[in-house]
């Protein structure tokens, strides 16, 4: 190719970055030699001035040809530029000076041979008095040239192994060559610099197969339970109770009748019921028939009952009476209202015991189906197995084992496929079920007196209604308690903390896991002495494969931000009704060492801790992009929840009336005396230290409580909309300082100067990192002064930059060339 070997390393090194940022656009420093061509002495300083440049190279849709020739251009590109100093260049960037225009390095130098072996070279008569190559860059590789043959220094930050990321240049390098040495035109993005050692390590933590009745369909095994304990009590709900027996005996009355009315395999029967004995026998009675069942929560929207049965169209709908009438006018879908006289009185007719079945259904035959939010705003419905349901059910008893003693709460809306946890496992492991009374998972003292009149053990929260469970309610007193269970959201630090600070001998587990993937696939059990900074999702359940993989459907790195696919038995089949979805989401496994043939694409982030647990990080779709900046909005709520002031926190992408997207920090603090006048402020300050300025929210909202969905999620649509040009106080500018920057701020950020108030924050306003450059330089023309761009972010009101608009405190000490030039490269 005629091409340099230092184009060659160079994309090596970009591939490893790309890999170890999940990044395919990329920067990352090179050092220039620096020549002072056509200087007098210049050749007496040849190799011992040193400039380091950013070099931004894109993986993107390149082969191994391609990349190395953009890389070899983009290096002389640099060329003419080698003697600009980096501050220099990052002021050309637009990046905010605080924050580094990159972090990782790469020294290629051409070396003598001579000084290889340590023979005679230039730089003979200088005595090396540290002969120890240090760096201030956290992720560097210098690269040793000796014309025939190279050495490879690699220093990174200590909890970063440089032996990983030595394998990965080799890796790199070794994939580079062989590519192209074959001329092997393949995008370059499909080629992993994991070694083959690395990939079996992360392959191996989803080495999970154990053995399970997969033969069996999950009433199988509640009629085995039944079998065991006939006469002990299965359910209870308020004065009502029912002993396994009954339960068994009224689910086969109302499964004759489904079965008479033409329920088999793949038929579908949807469920519009209120919690209830009822509800436990309408889901027993579908499952034995062969059916499928379709959960209805009556809280939805009419609308939104009538788009899932359309799209459903189930064999019947079963009901009770007092909801049976909602139904009408949105279907012909014939109603069994199962408490009304006549059907009792039916039922109660048919023969109550086993269903002799011909063995025509399959343990991968569709045992629920339930509807999700869709993008398009369309639910959409998930397609799951018995497979499922039996693996889920049996990796439960395996890892938390329930015994006749266990007495379960169920509260989960049935419409969530986390109900399926409180309404399956306990029922076939001989546990009791207390039912919950419609609604009353929302109150927390309920919820505390059902605990302690039922001596509940066993119960699950979504982490939100636990926080509020533990604020609400004397939880301490709930002393029957052996074990909460958390999913549905991610359970903060925060959280696990306030658990255990109440006393509590109970155990709390966070589990994890998709509709699309039958309830959990992955377990953690938190600790109240853990060392961790936030809660991890754990370990992959039995039978079931995690892969973080990057947007090529490679393995990242252990430790890389990757998005979370999975396989194995809970997988479920698709989205009913939707092909072309479901072969978007459910893709082939492109790795033949697991045996799973398909893998559902989560849209999760997470990665994998150093004990192989995983680490939730937050949604894909949650990921905006603001002024060509890519910001994960998981990462500001994270860093906002580590504050002491800062009880819960979520933050939106709002679009302001120029059309333009800010960050909006909504936040309930732990301290809800304090004036926000006073809180807000600190908090921007704080937040400010740990995150660029483009991350740090231009609008905060306080609220006393979360606005909750049905299943008790934070509900964002009801989140009070923030307004961008609202100021708590107007003041009117005055002085010729204030009357010249209000015109200044209405020029950028298309404003009338007679509305801008000098309280008002720039960033609150619409501005941004880029028009706080353009401010600083109209500052400097108009005013003869200059100002740093930290100063405006501390102080970003007129009143208060104005009162800087001297010369004694405008003009910054700045250091020599050179001594800048030490302070951004070490060596």
């Amino acid at each position: 190719l005629k091409l340099s070997p230092a184009a060659l390393f160079h994309s090596a090194y970009a591939m490893v970055i790309a890999a170890c940022s999940g990044q395919k656009d990329i920067v990352f420093g090179t050092v220039m030699s620096g020549r002072l061509q056509g200087v007098e002495g210049a050749a007496s300083m040849m190799g011992m001035f040193i400039n380091t440049l950013p070099l931004r190279i894109s993986l993107a849709n390149n082969s191994a040809e391609a990349l190395v020739r953009q890389t070899d251009e983009a290096l002389h590109q640099l060329l003419p530029h080698e003697q600009v100093s980096l501050a220099f260049a990052q002021s050309c960037s637009g990046i905010n000076g605080d924050a580094p225009l990159f972090t990782a390095l790469l020294n290629y130098r051409h070396t003598r041979k001579a000084q290889k072996d340590g023979g005679q070279h230039a730089l003979t008569n200088l005595k090396f008095i540290d002969p120890i190559e240090r760096t201030n860059y956290p992720f560097s590789v210098a690269v040793d040239d000796y014309g025939q043959d190279f050495l490879i220094n690699v220093q990174v930050e200590a909890q970063i192994d440089a032996e990983r990321i030595l394998d990965y240049m080799i890796t790199a390098l070794t994939r580079l060559t062989d590519l192209l040495a074959n001329n092997t035109q393949d995008l370059i993005n499909q080629y992993s610099v994991l070694p083959e050692k690395e990939q079996q390590s992360l392959f191996a933590l989803s080495a999970t197969a154990q053995n399970y009745p997969d033969d069996k369909c999950i009433y199988d095994l509640f009629e085995a339970q039944v079998a065991k304990t006939p006469d002990n009590t299965a359910l209870i709900f308020q004065n009502q109770q029912l002993s396994y027996r009954q339960l068994e005996q009224r689910a086969n009355q109302l499964a004759r009748h489904l079965l008479a009315s033409g329920a088999k395999p793949e038929a579908l029967v949807a469920l519009y019921m209120e919690r209830s004995i009822e509800m436990l026998v309408a889901i027993w009675g579908v499952l034995k028939a062969g059916a499928a069942y379709v959960p209805l929560d009556p809280q939805l929207p009419a609308s939104r009952i009538g788009a899932i049965l359309d799209d459903s169209q189930p064999l019947a709908i079963i009901s009770q009476q007092h909801l049976a009438d909602n139904l009408n006018g949105l279907s012909d879908i014939p109603v069994l209202a199962i408490d009304e006289a006549a059907l009792a009185a039916d039922l109660a007719a048919l023969s109550p015991n086993s269903i002799e079945r011909p063995r025509i259904q399959s343990p991968l035959s569709c045992a629920y189906v339930i509807y999700t939010s869709g993008s398009t705003g369309v639910p959409k419905g998930v397609v799951c197995t018995h497979q499922g349901l039996v693996n889920q059910a049996d990796a439960k008893q395996k890892q938390y084992p329930l015994t006749t003693q266990d007495k379960v709460l169920q509260k989960t809306p049935y419409s969530f496929d986390v109900s399926l946890q409180e309404l399956i496992w306990p029922l076939i492991s001989g546990a009791c079920l207390v039912i919950a009374k419609p609604e009353g998972h929302k109150d927390p003292k309920y919820l505390e007196s059902v605990i302690k009149k039922h001596q509940i053990t066993t119960l699950h929260f979504v982490p939100s209604m636990l926080s509020l469970m533990l604020a609400g309610s004397n939880w301490q007193e709930c002393t029957s308690v052996t074990r909460v269970f958390c999913c549905g959201e991610a359970v903060s630090k925060e959280l696990e903390t306030s658990f255990f600070a109440t006393g509590t001998q109970a155990e709390l587990h966070n589990l994890y896991g998709p509709t699309e993937a039958a309830i959990d696939v992955s377990y953690w059990a938190c600790a109240p002495d853990s060392n961790l900074h936030t809660v991890p999702i754990g370990h992959a359940m039995q039978n079931t494969q995690l892969l973080v993989l990057n947007e090529s459907m490679q393995l990242v790195p252990l430790g890389v931000t990757g998005e979370l696919h999975i396989g194995g038995a809970g997988l479920a089949r698709g989205y009913l009704n939707r092909e072309e979805l479901t072969a978007k989401q459910f893709v082939d496994n492109p790795f033949p060492e697991l045996a799973t043939d398909r893998l559902y694409k989560t849209g999760d982030l997470v990665r994998y801790l150093p004990d192989g647990s995983l680490e939730y990080l937050g949604r894909s779709d949650h990921q905006v992009k603001i002024r060509g900046l890519r910001i994960e909005l998981g990462e500001i709520e994270h860093q906002l929840k580590q504050l002491p002031e800062i009880a819960s926190a979520l933050v939106i992408a709002h679009t302001d009336q120029k059309s333009e997207q800010h960050l909006v920090a909504y936040f309930i603090g732990e301290d809800t005396s304090e004036g926000n006048n006073q809180l807000i402020p600190s908090v921007k300050e704080q937040l400010s230290r740990v995150l660029p300025d483009y991350m740090v929210p231009a609008v905060f909202i306080s609220q006393q409580s979360w606005p909750l969905t049905v299943s008790g999620k934070i509900n964002r649509n009801a989140l009070p909309k923030p307004e961008f040009n609202a100021s708590a106080e107007f003041i009117k500018a005055e002085t010729p300082e204030q009357l010249a920057l209000a015109e200044v701020w209405a020029d950028l950020l298309v404003l009338d100067a007679q509305e801008i108030s000098i309280s008002a924050n720039f960033f609150e306003l619409g501005g941004h990192s880029l028009l706080a450059m353009k401010l600083i330089s109209r500052i400097e023309a108009e005013f003869n002064t200059s100002l740093s761009l930290q100063t405006l972010f501390k102080s970003p009101t007129i009143a208060t930059i104005a009162e800087q608009l001297t010369p004694a405190q405008a003009q910054d000490e700045s250091l020599d060339f050179m001594d800048q030039l030490l302070d951004e490269f070490e060596i």
